[in-house]
């Protein structure tokens, strides 16, 4: 979901950070608009290799066969899949709530711990609220105990709404589920990955 690029060697991002909207110009007017105050940041991706090393015997392979070998393929695969995808939650847990000049900011929604049920349905409301408006193809991440929770409260609800409000969920067991989180844990992610995130494969996608 994460817009991609191959580009050879350290890429460099330009992200939007804030700036001016357009300004009206009456046909024939004299004077010139003024300039746009645009805050742009720059983000560098440095490549990084994603290893596993999965030793076979030979007696293993005459046993269990090319299907046996296939097999092992495929989970190392999806091993080096699995570690990219956690490295993207934890470049987005580790943001700063706000942008600097190099590394967008990702604003956080915190639960009331006062309260008696800090998770409440109200607080996938207020998540929302914090996005910017570009964020058309929007997800939620987090552990399938918490959309469990989560879908249990709506239920509580009389199925009332839609706690999800209709937005896609990717579930990761590497975000704490809700019960088991600890007081600065984050739960649940929320963002349009396509716009907030990139990607460079400078060698491929291929293992």
């Amino acid at each position: 979901k994460v817009k991609q690029f191959s580009y050879k060697g350290n890429l460099e991002v330009n992200f939007f950070i804030d700036g001016d909207a357009g300004i009206v110009h009456a046909e024939g007017a004299a004077d010139p608009i003024a300039d746009e105050d645009l805050d742009l940041g720059i983000r560098t991706l440095v490549p990084i290799a994603i290893k596993k090393n999965l030793p076979v015997t030979r007696q293993a392979l005459k046993l269990r066969g090319a299907a046996f070998l296939d097999f092992l393929k495929d989970e190392v695969y999806d091993a080096i899949v699995y570690k990219a995808g956690g490295e993207l939650i934890n470049d987005i847990k580790s943001a700063p709530s706000t942008s600097s000049s190099s590394m967008p900011g990702v604003p956080v929604v915190t639960t009331d711990t006062d309260s008696s049920d800090p998770l409440g349905l109200s607080l996938l409301v207020e998540a929302q609220g914090v996005l910017s408006a570009r964020a058309k193809n929007k997800v939620w991440i987090m552990n399938p105990q918490t959309k469990a929770y989560c879908k249990a409260l709506a239920i509580a609800n009389n199925y009332a709404i839609d706690p999800f409000d209709g937005i896609p969920v990717i579930e990761d067991d590497r975000l704490p589920a809700y019960t088991s989180a600890q007081a600065g844990d984050t739960y649940i992610i929320l963002g349009d990955l396509s716009y907030g995130a990139r990607a460079n494969f400078p060698d491929g996608k291929d293992v």
